[in-house]
């Protein structure tokens, strides 16, 4: 079996890069407005954590395709999902305070109408 080491260092390097790393969903500490409006979805923030020391030791020829795993798959797979809580999140929170916010879209248009009508 020839062992390409350019392909070996490669996925070597890239897995110290980004090894032991995955994305998760936080709620922003910054939420002033939301106590004033009684808001209950919060804001959301993507944040990387360390998932500590992940072993790739499978000793069957496999090192190659476990470094990849934990070097670009779990990465990409939690930036995936964890961004899309906060996007689907984020839209809730931002349609919840143009609708209970006094400085919101609809809260202002209902404020607009109330004025033209008496």
């Amino acid at each position: 079996m020839v062992v390409n080491i350019k392909k070996v260092l490669f996925l070597l390097v890239l897995s110290l890069v980004t090894t032991s790393c995955a994305f998760v969903p936080e709620v922003d500490k910054d939420q002033g407005y939301a106590k004033q409006c009684d808001m209950v979805i919060r804001k959301l923030n993507l944040a990387s954590v360390t998932l500590g020391h992940l072993n790739c030791s499978v000793g069957g020829g496999g090192d190659e395709a476990c470094l990849a795993a934990i070097g670009v798959a779990i990465p990409a797979v939690t930036l995936v999902v964890s961004g899309s809580i906060v996007v689907i999140g984020n839209t809730l929170h931002w349609v919840e305070y143009q609708g209970k916010c006094e400085s919101g879209y609809v809260s202002q248009y209902v404020k607009f109408f109330k004025e033209k009508l008496y």
